[in-house]
């Protein structure tokens, strides 16, 4: 429900009289003394679409921030929290019962909100958008949702190459927070031109796309109805709810103290510094040459898939600020070496990681770790890099399935121009025996970026079909449904059906995401998995 005035204020003027009494302060905020937001901010011309209801019940300058870390500069600055209706108090209702949650997301957000923030002021966007990763993935960058949608802005990959994210076998660019980032602010300043500065609308189209929306809208100016997003028709659920539930996250992150909700301290200071580098880069190395850990190197940058990023990749580093100094030419230089004696593997059926290992000569974890994976399962058709370190070559196969002779072998990424034909003549291979080396026909066509297995020496045949699936890839495929980190919630889903779909009990799924016994879901509801 909407915070009565009268309790704002009391609440505002017990935190002012405490400040008056004792200099005390959260600890970890910078600056010295409380600063305190006396001016009523600017309304945007559309406010005035949502006057009824929406009407603050007091000015926003009169319940005042007196944060002085990001999140009040952030507070301060909002312009959606203002709007009120019954499906704002909807989803407002659930927030409030999620503040511990909110908490854990505030924490997690630290690394990249002053750059997203910087970005949003720089481009005179809503500064409430950053919050909007906490409706998308809970500021998680590793989140996959079911309809592939990634990184902490869930761009889909046609969006996202769309708006310049770049997508290989060695990196997701929908991953990257820098890269999306910019991309999702570009998406924003397209969606605001299309609904003039509607940013209801814009919240709406950037859940169910702007032709989703305009059709809505023609349909009710057909009808002679209104043609804000409160009156529109035919909307998926999803989509409706959508834009109420950053609305109800400004008005609790306005006034956290009166929603219960103990915000996380983060500094109004850059946190994160972007290192330039050329060539391809072997990430352990690199955290051990700049004296970095290892799980903070791959947290901040995870639009690398594996733990080298890819060869001629090139690209940036996102580094703790106070730490890039370590990441000077030297140490980038020294974290190269060696990287041509990295392999891959491409998995056939039946094959787990443990086998892998085994042949490999390293351990289960470095091979999850180097390729970062969640579990043991593996998809057949996928590759697998094996670290340098590994003491066992690759094994071809014979067209029976069975292991042949130990070949060296080295990884070539497709460059535009080039084909089989071209690609196979610089190697002193055949056209077909190059792609029989990779298990692709003799038609098959290739793809800039792209990366094709070389091993020396005669190519082994592909592995006959296998047309029953063993038990042990069985068990590992329906491992692999439970690795989800997140998932999205459809009509028709409940608690039961969803937690029998990831394999968990009723009771693991209710306390990862703090829900009650009584609790049920809402389409596009995200849910956490592990």
């Amino acid at each position: 429900m909407r915070v009565p005035v009268s309790l704002r204020l009391l609440a505002v003027s017990l935190i002012l009289g405490g400040c008056a009494q004792s200099p005390t302060r959260d600890a970890g905020l910078a600056g010295e003394g409380d600063a305190a937001y006396a001016g009523e901010s600017a309304k945007p011309d559309w406010y005035s679409l949502y006057g009824t209801p929406g009407l603050p019940d007091a000015p926003k300058g009169q319940f005042m921030s007196v944060r002085n870390d990001l999140w009040g500069r952030m507070s301060r600055a909002f312009i959606l929290d203002e709007i009120d209706n019954e499906r704002v108090q909807t989803e407002l209702r659930w927030y409030q019962d999620k503040a511990e949650y909110l908490s854990k997301v505030s924490q997690r957000a630290e690394p990249y909100l002053h750059f997203i923030v910087e970005q949003l002021e720089a481009r005179q966007l809503p500064v409430d958008l950053a919050l909007l990763p906490i409706v998308e993935s809970a500021y998680r960058p590793e989140a996959l949702s079911s309809s592939q949608a990634a990184g902490i802005w869930q761009f889909i990959p046609s969006t996202g190459k769309h708006f310049g994210l770049q997508q290989s076998w060695w990196y997701d660019g929908r991953r990257d927070v820098h890269a999306s980032t910019l991309a999702a602010m570009d998406y924003f300043e397209r969606l605001s031109r299309m609904f003039n500065g509607d940013w209801v609308l814009v919240l709406a189209a950037y859940n169910g796309g702007e032709g989703t929306i305009q059709r809505a809208i023609d349909r009710n100016a057909a009808r002679g109805l209104p043609t804000d997003f409160w009156s529109l028709e035919g909307l998926s659920d999803q989509t409706r709810a959508y834009p109420a539930k950053l609305i109800a996250l400004s008005r609790v992150f306005t006034a956290p103290e009166v929603y219960g909700l103990n915000l996380h301290p983060i500094v109004d200071a850059p946190y994160l510094e972007r290192i330039a580098f050329d060539g391809a880069l072997d990430l352990d190395k690199v955290a051990r040459e700049t004296d970095t850990p290892a799980d903070e190197l791959y947290r901040l940058n995870p639009g690398f898939r594996y733990a080298v990023t890819g060869p001629n990749h090139g690209g940036h580093l996102l580094v703790p600020r106070e730490r890039a100094y370590a990441f000077n030419r030297e140490a980038l230089a020294r974290a190269r070496e060696d990287l041509g004696k990295w392999r891959t593997h491409k998995v056939m059926k039946g094959e787990t990681l443990p086998a892998l290992a085994r042949r490999y000569q390293v351990e289960v974890a470095e091979l999850k770790r180097v390729n970062q994976l969640d579990s043991a399962s593996l998809k057949p058709g996928s590759q697998i890099l094996v670290p340098a370190r590994a003491a066992a070559l690759p094994v071809a196969r014979s067209a029976t399935g069975q292991p042949t002779a130990n070949r060296a072998a080295q990884v070539h990424t497709v460059r535009s121009g080039e084909s089989a034909w071209s690609i196979a003549r610089q190697y002193g291979l055949k056209p077909d025996e190059l792609l029989a080396m990779n298990g692709l026909g003799d038609k098959a066509t290739l793809n800039v970026g792209q990366t094709l297995v070389i091993e020396q020496g005669k190519p082994a045949a592909p592995a006959a079909r296998v047309q029953e699936k063993s038990a042990t890839a069985r068990t590992e495929d329906s491992r692999s449904r439970a690795s989800e980190k997140q998932y999205i919630v459809e009509r028709g889903d409940t608690l039961f059906s969803v937690a029998r779909k990831f394999n968990l009990t009723l009771a693991d799924l209710r306390t990862l995401n703090g829900l009650s016994e009584s609790a049920t879901l809402r389409p596009g509801q995200p849910l956490l998995l592990r």
